[in-house]
């Protein structure tokens, strides 16, 4: 979980520069998955949000991340996305919205086993569509010109830990007194959605959305290395950079 969410802020941090109208296209997705840990938005308390005795039974990794929002529950059941882009194109739902497209789209041409249809709430998060269950919960990060929106997605996460984790008794909440901001929960659920699948769901929306005219995207010099390929859909493409080992 170190290591990814590090990741992602190198990824942010570095974004180009959005002063310079050659990066209006620049977009990134970035996918990871965390091994169990929780995850706390920048603004949170600690002791408000977390079973800290729990945790520390399971040892459980407690991070605090860089964006707003809520606490989440990380495990090898759960994906994460990053879509960064300019903070003139921010939107709350820009990617989540071609992605449960898309995502409708395959449950009726690909017959997915066990998944479901999803839509989006007011709040933005995606939910599943029979009964408002939330399936992934979403924070963000506006800064220096640019913009992030990262988000879970629940496929085969362990809820009944997930749950135990970030869940307090009244008494003790009742004599926390702080004015940091507070998790709103709601019922959630898994896709039952095989990760392979989801990853490649995730590809096609972006590309298929926000990557760049192929025309543009042949002049954008290549990285030398091994891992890195070009991803086309239509006259749109987009460079994919699998990161499997770090050093």
């Amino acid at each position: 979980p170190r290591l990814n969410l590090s990741i992602e802020k190198y990824i942010y941090d570095n974004y180009p520069d959005p002063k310079d109208p050659l990066n209006r296209f620049a977009r990134r997705l970035f996918l990871y998955k965390n091994s169990n840990c929780v995850v706390l938005g920048k603004n949170q308390n600690i002791f408000r949000e977390i079973n800290l005795r729990l945790a520390s039974t399971y040892s459980t990794p407690i991070l605090r991340r860089f964006s707003g929002g809520g606490t989440v529950v990380h495990d090898l059941g759960n994906f994460n996305f990053s879509f960064i882009c300019l903070k003139e194109d921010f939107s709350r739902t820009a990617f989540t919205t071609e992605l449960v497209n898309n995502w409708n789209s395959a449950l009726h041409s690909r017959k997915i086993p066990g998944a479901f249809e999803l839509e989006i709430n007011e709040k933005g998060d995606m939910i599943r569509k029979l009964d408002k269950k939330k399936i992934s919960g979403s924070a963000f990060q506006i800064s220096k010109g640019k913009s992030l929106h990262h988000g879970t997605m629940l496929l085969n996460s362990d809820l009944h830990t997930l749950g135990r984790l970030i869940k307090l008794d009244e008494s003790r909440l009742s004599s926390i007194q702080d004015r940091a901001t507070k998790s709103i929960p709601s019922p959630v659920t898994n896709t039952n959605m095989d990760q392979n699948t989801f990853v490649e769901l995730c590809i096609d929306s972006f590309v298929g959305k926000f990557g760049v005219p192929t025309d543009l995207g042949s002049k954008i010099e290549k990285l030398k290395v091994d891992n890195l390929h070009l991803v086309r859909h239509h006259n749109i493409e987009a460079q994919l950079l699998k990161i499997d080992d770090m050093t």
